[in-house]
C-alpha cells in the first residue's frame, strides 16, 4: 500500500510551482496541491487519501466510529460494471486514512453512501442497497436490497445523495432519472417523477417530496434543503408540494426556486481551454456535490456557508446564505466585488492561447499549461487574486462532492481523472477520439481547515451509551449531532426522553434544541409545545411543523406566531394554522400574515393554499387596508382576486369595484382588472356597466395612452380598459402597438386583447405586425394558437407574406405541428416547413462548410436573440423553457452545429416535448415542468405554464424529441450559422438589443 504522510500546504495565488504546472499529466498529489489556489490565505489544504488507497471517488460518508466509506465509480462512464465501496480508517489518529479495504464490489455505478445501523446504505441504480460487515473482516457479508425501480439512465443522472434528516427520515436525490420505486419485496413505494424522496426502511414508509436534485444536496442546521442542477448551483425548497394540494389552482407552483443573485451563476476558473472545453466559460455547467458547512475547523464566518463543486471548470465555490423573506439569497462569498465580465467570460483576452484542437486537428490540447503560458483570470494575461474558495490550474482536478467531517473539517472528493464529462453529451465525431477512462486509477480526498484550528478528536460513537449520545447532541459539529441523533433513533432510546426535555429547555446551542425536539417528536412526546415558547424562531418554526399533527396543542398560540418578525416562522405558522384551525378561526390568522410589513410572495402562496372557503371573507377584510399596502400585498391581492371572483356575490363585487376605483391608485387597477377577468361571464356585463357609470374605463384609457404615465400604471390601465372598453376599446388600445411605445407595453396590449375573449380584438393586432416588437409578436402567435378564428387569419397573413414565415419562432412552429389536423393547420405546415429537410444528417452535412468560416459574434448574437432567446436563458436574459445556455461555450463547433440543426439527436429527459389534448379539445405542447398524481404542468414558450388535471386529459404522450423543433436553419445561410456558433462559443449578453 502506498503511504503518504499528510501532504499539506497553505495556498495563495502566488504559491504555484512552475514545475508542477508544466508537469506531464497526471500530476502527483504533491504537484496537484501546488496548483490549488484559495481565496482565503488563512486556510490550509491537506491530502487525506489518494490512489491506490482510493480510486474514482464520487461520494463519502463516515460511520459512527469515524471510518470513511467511499463510493468509487470505477465503472464510469460506460462500464463494465465494477463499482465499489471502499472503507478507509485512520487507526493511529494522525489525520491520514492509512488503512484501506474494499468493502463491497460489483456495484453498478455506486454514487451515494450513508451510514445506517451497523452498515451503510448505497445508491446504485436501479437499487438502494444495505451493506454490512458482521464478522469484522472489513468486507460486507450482508448485501440486502432495500428499494428498487430507480431508472438507470445516464450515469450522471441516477438516484444519489442519501442523508439523515432532522426529522428522522432518510433523504435521497432523484438524480433526474425518475422511477417507479418499489420495496425489495415488490410492494409499491412511489413514483418519483421529477421529485426527490425520503424513506424509513424499518417501517416501509416512502414519500415523494419537493425538489429534483441532480447530484447531492445541501442541508443546513434548520433542515432547509438546497438542491442542485448542472447550470443552477443552488435552489431552495421553500415549501413542500403536499401543502398545495388543498388548492387545485396552485398545482404546478414552482416551490424550489433558484436563489442565486440576478447577475448569473458565474464561475471564475483558472484553467485554460482544452479539447472538450475550447473556450473559457465563466458560468456553471456541472454544479454538483453541494453541502452547507456545519463544522468547526473553518473560521466562524464560514459556518452555514454553502459550497458547490464545478468539476468541469476545476472550481469549488462558496456562497453566503442570507435570509431573504421566506427564502434566501446565495451571495458570492469570494467574488462579491467582481463585476460581470463584459465579454461574458467567454472572450479570449490577452494571454489565452487559442486551442481549437478539435476544429483544426485531431490532436488533444494539453491538459496542463506550460510554464510559458500565463495563467489569467477573467481572460486577462495578468494574474490576480483568486475569486473562488478553491480553484485549480490542474485540468485533472474534479471536485465532485463536499462534506463536513467528524473532525469538524471541510472535505472535497476529487474524481482525479482526465475527463469528467459524460460522452453522451459529446458529438460522435469527438466521442471516438477520446479515451474516457484515462486516469481511472486515480482519486484523491482533500481536507481544508483554518491554519490555527486544531481538529476535533473523532470519538467512536457506536460505543457511546445513550446518555453519552445525548451529551453529543451538544457538539458544535453538525456531523456529531446528526450521528448522535441517528444512533438514538436507531436504538429507540426512549428512556432518555427526560434528558432530551432538559436539553430542549436549557441548552444554549440552538441546533441542539432542534435535535432534541425532533427526537422527542419521533416518540410522540409533547416537546413541540415547549418548543413554541423557545426564544429562537428556528426552534419555534420546527415546533409549528411538528404540531400540524396535534391540533389541540397548536390552537392557542398560532395567532401570535403569525405576527412574528421572522418570515419563515410566519410561513410555517400559516401551514400549521391551515391544518389545525376551524374555518372561522383561520381568518384573523391569515389577515395578520397578509398585512405584515414583511409579507412576501411565498407567504401569499401559503395563504391561498389554506384559505378554503374563506376567500371572499378575507377579500372583504383586506379591502379597507389597501390604502397603505405594499407591492407584495398588491401582487397577492391580484392572485386572491382570481380565486375569489367566481364566489363573490354581485353586491360584494360592486363594493370592491367602487373601493378600488375610489382609491385612485394605479397599482390597484391590476387587482380590479383581475377581479373583472375572473368574474363569471353571467356577471361580467352587469359589473362592466356598473364600472362604466364610475367612468373607470375612460379614466383607464386616459392613463394607458398618456406617455408620461408610469409604465406600471399604463400596464394596469391597459388590462382594465380592454376588459371594459368593448370593441371600441380594443381599437383604441391597438394604437399602442407601435415601436413608439415600450415593448413590454405592446406585449401586454396583445395579451390583454387575447384575455378579453374576443377574437376580433386579436385580429386587430395582426394588422400591426410590422410595427411591433418581438415580444408582442410572440403574444399574437400564442393567441392565434388558442383561437381557431385568429389562427386562420394568421395563416392568411403568412400566405400573403405580410408575415414572413421566418418570423414565426421555433417554439411556435413546434406548437403548430402539434395542433389538431385541420385545413388551416395543413396550410400552415406547408408554409413553415417548405424549406425544412426531414433528413437531419443531410442538413448537418450541408451546413458543415460553415465550420470553416470566420464567425461574426455580434451578428451571431442577433440570430440567437431572434431564434433562441424565446426559449433559452443566456447569462440571465431570456426564457426558462429550454436549458440555460450560459455554459454552452464548453462545446466544440462540430458539437454546436449538430445541436443547432438536429436538436433531438441527444436531449435531456427534462426537455423532451409532450403533447396534451384535453377532453374539451384544447391542445398544448411543452415539457413537464411539474406534476403530481392529479395534475401535470407544461412549460411553453411565450406562454405561462399551464396546469392540466389528469382527469381532463384525453391524450398525453411524448414525442421523444426535443421541444426545440427541427428546421431552425430555414432562412439561415452558412455565414449565419457560423456567426451563431461563434457567439455560442463566446457568449456575451451585452450584445443583445434587450440588454441595452
Amino acid at each position: 500500500m502506498k503511504h503518504f504522510g499528510i501532504i499539506t500546504a497553505s495556498l495563495a495565488f502566488a504559491a504555484m510551482s512552475c514545475d508542477a504546472l508544466g508537469a506531464a499529466s497526471p500530476l502527483s498529489p504533491e504537484q496537484e496541491l501546488a496548483t490549488f489556489q484559495l481565496a482565503d490565505t488563512n486556510l490550509i489544504v491537506e491530502l487525506v487519501a489518494a490512489e491506490p488507497d482510493v480510486r474514482a471517488p464520487v461520494a463519502i460518508a463516515w460511520d459512527a466510529d469515524g471510518r470513511m466509506f467511499v463510493a468509487e465509480m470505477t465503472d464510469y462512464p460506460s462500464g463494465p460494471v465494477n463499482g465499489r465501496i471502499r472503507m478507509l480508517e485512520d487507526r493511529d489518529g494522525d489525520g491520514r486514512y492509512e488503512s484501506a479495504i474494499i468493502f463491497a464490489t460489483n456495484l453498478a455505478y455506486p454514487n451515494g453512501v450513508m451510514a445506517w445501523k451497523n452498515g451503510v446504505l448505497v445508491t446504485a441504480a436501479p437499487d438502494i442497497w444495505f451493506l454490512a460487515d458482521t464478522n469484522g473482516d472489513g468486507r460486507a457479508d450482508v448485501r440486502e436490497k432495500v428499494l428498487t425501480g430507480f431508472t438507470e439512465g445516464n450515469q450522471q443522472l441516477r438516484v444519489n445523495g442519501l442523508f439523515w434528516g432532522l426529522d428522522n427520515w432518510i433523504y435521497g436525490c432523484n438524480g433526474r432519472s425518475d422511477g417507479e420505486v418499489k420495496w425489495a419485496d415488490g410492494t409499491p413505494a412511489g413514483s418519483i417523477r421529477r421529485r426527490d424522496f425520503r424513506f424509513r426502511p424499518d417501517t416501509k414508509q416512502f414519500e415523494v417530496i419537493a425538489g429534483n436534485s441532480q447530484f447531492g444536496m445541501g442541508y443546513d442546521d434548520w433542515g432547509n434543503r438546497f438542491p442542485v442542477f448542472n447550470n443552477t448551483p443552488i435552489r431552495h425548497v421553500v415549501m413542500e408540494d403536499r401543502y398545495l394540494e388543498r388548492q387545485p389552482s396552485l398545482a404546478g407552483t414552482d416551490v424550489v426556486p433558484s436563489i442565486s443573485p440576478k447577475d448569473g451563476n458565474r464561475v471564475f476558473a483558472l484553467t485554460p481551454p482544452t479539447l472538450l472545453i475550447p473556450q473559457p466559460v465563466g458560468f456553471f455547467t456541472s454544479a454538483c456535490g453541494p453541502s452547507v458547512f456545519r463544522g468547526t475547523a473553518l473560521p466562524e464566518s464560514y459556518r452555514g456557508n454553502y459550497f458547490v463543486c464545478e468539476p468541469v471548470q476545476n472550481v469549488v465555490q462558496r456562497r453566503v446564505l442570507k435570509p431573504n423573506g421566506s427564502t434566501f439569497i446565495a451571495e458570492y462569498a469570494d467574488a462579491s466585488d467582481s463585476p460581470l465580465p463584459s465579454t461574458g467570460r467567454g472572450a479570449r483576452g490577452e494571454g489565452w492561447e487559442r486551442r481549437d484542437a478539435l476544429d483544426n486537428a485531431n490532436t488533444l490540447a494539453p491538459n496542463h499549461p506550460s510554464p510559458s503560458i500565463p495563467l489569467p483570470v477573467e481572460g486577462r494575461g495578468k494574474p490576480e487574486a483568486p475569486r473562488e474558495f478553491l480553484a485549480s490550474t490542474d485540468r485533472w482536478f474534479h471536485g465532485v462532492f463536499t462534506a463536513t467531517g467528524p473532525d469538524g473539517a471541510f472535505y472535497i472528493v476529487d474524481f482525479y481523472r482526465d475527463l469528467v464529462e459524460h460522452p453522451h453529451w459529446v458529438a460522435p465525431e469527438i466521442r471516438d477520439k477520446v479515451d474516457w477512462r484515462k486516469g481511472e486509477e486515480h482519486g484523491r480526498i482533500w481536507r481544508i481547515r483554518a491554519k490555527d484550528v486544531k481538529l476535533a478528536k473523532v470519538e467512536k460513537l457506536s460505543r457511546a451509551s445513550n446518555n453519552e449520545l445525548v451529551r453529543a447532541l451538544e457538539s458544535a459539529n453538525g456531523w456529531t449531532r446528526d450521528t448522535a441523533q441517528r444512533l438514538l433513533a436507531e436504538r429507540d432510546a426512549q428512556a432518555v426522553m427526560p434528558e432530551l426535555k432538559h436539553l430542549l429547555r436549557s441548552s444554549a446551542r440552538i441546533p441542539t434544541r432542534i435535535h432534541a425536539l425532533n427526537l422527542l417528536a419521533l416518540w410522540q412526546n409533547d416537546g413541540a409545545s415547549v418548543g413554541l415558547n423557545d426564544t429562537h424562531p428556528r426552534v419555534r418554526e420546527q415546533a409549528w411543523r411538528l404540531l400540524e399533527a396535534r391540533p389541540a396543542a397548536a390552537r392557542q398560540s398560532v395567532i401570535a406566531s403569525t405576527r412574528s418578525a421572522d418570515a419563515r416562522e410566519r410561513l410555517q405558522a400559516v401551514w400549521t394554522a391551515g391544518r389545525v384551525l376551524e374555518s372561522g378561526a383561520l381568518l384573523p390568522v391569515l389577515t395578520n400574515v397578509v398585512t405584515h410589513p414583511e409579507f412576501d410572495v411565498w407567504q401569499g402562496t401559503a395563504v391561498l393554499a389554506v384559505i378554503g372557503t374563506n376567500a371572499p371573507l378575507l377579500w372583504d377584510s383586506l379591502l379597507p387596508m389597501l390604502a397603505n399596502t405594499g407591492s407584495a400585498q398588491v401582487a397577492f391581492l391580484e392572485r386572491l382576486a382570481s380565486l375569489t371572483a367566481p364566489n363573490l356575490s354581485e353586491a360584494q363585487a360592486r363594493r370592491s369595484i367602487g373601493f378600488l376605483h375610489g382609491a385612485m391608485q394605479g397599482q390597484l387597477w391590476g387587482i380590479l382588472a383581475e377581479l373583472l377577468r375572473a368574474t363569471p361571464d353571467s356577471q361580467r356585463a352587469a359589473l362592466a356597466e356598473y364600472a362604466g357609470g364610475l367612468r373607470v374605463a375612460s379614466f383607464a384609457e386616459e392613463i394607458a395612452l398618456r406617455e408620461s404615465s408610469r409604465e406600471a400604471d399604463r400596464v394596469n390601465a391597459v388590462r382594465l380598459f380592454v376588459l371594459l372598453g368593448g370593441d371600441a376599446g380594443a381599437s383604441s388600445m391597438t394604437n399602442l402597438l407601435s415601436r413608439a411605445h415600450p415593448e413590454a407595453l405592446q406585449a401586454l396590449v396583445v395579451k390583454a386583447l387575447a384575455d378579453s375573449k374576443r377574437p376580433a380584438d386579436v385580429s386587430l393586432a395582426l394588422t400591426r405586425w410590422r410595427d411591433i416588437g418581438r415580444s408582442a409578436r410572440q403574444q399574437i402567435i400564442s393567441a392565434a394558437l388558442r383561437t381557431p378564428d385568429v389562427f386562420n387569419l394568421l395563416v392568411d397573413e403568412l400566405e400573403a407574406k405580410r408575415i414572413p414565415a421566418v418570423e414565426v419562432d421555433p417554439a411556435a412552429r413546434q406548437s403548430i405541428l402539434k395542433l389538431k389536423d385541420s385545413p388551416a393547420k395543413a396550410r400552415a405546415v406547408g408554409l413553415l416547413t417548405a424549406h425544412v429537410s426531414a433528413d437531419r444528417e443531410a442538413v448537418v452535412a450541408k451546413y458543415r462548410p460553415a465550420l470553416k468560416l470566420t464567425g461574426d459574434r455580434k451578428h451571431g448574437a442577433e440570430v440567437f436573440e431572434h431564434a433562441c432567446l424565446v426559449c433559452h436563458q443566456m447569462q440571465g436574459l431570456g426564457a426558462s423553457v429550454g436549458p440555460d445556455l450560459s455554459g454552452i461555450g464548453t462545446h466544440s463547433r462540430e458539437t454546436l452545429l449538430v445541436e443547432i440543426l438536429d436538436p433531438s439527436r441527444q436531449v435531456l429527459p427534462d426537455f423532451v416535448a409532450y403533447h396534451a389534448e384535453t377532453k374539451g379539445g384544447n391542445t398544448y405542447t411543452g415539457f413537464i415542468a411539474n406534476e403530481s398524481a392529479t395534475t401535470v404542468t407544461l412549460r411553453r414558450a411565450n406562454e405561462p405554464d399551464i396546469t392540466l388535471p389528469r382527469a381532463e386529459l384525453k391524450e398525453f404522450k411524448t414525442s421523444g424529441q426535443s421541444l426545440m423543433p427541427e428546421g431552425l436553419e430555414a432562412g439561415l445561410g452558412d455565414q449565419d450559422v457560423a456567426d451563431l456558433i461563434e457567439f455560442l462559443r463566446r457568449p456575451d449578453r451585452t450584445l443583445f438589443s434587450q440588454s441595452k
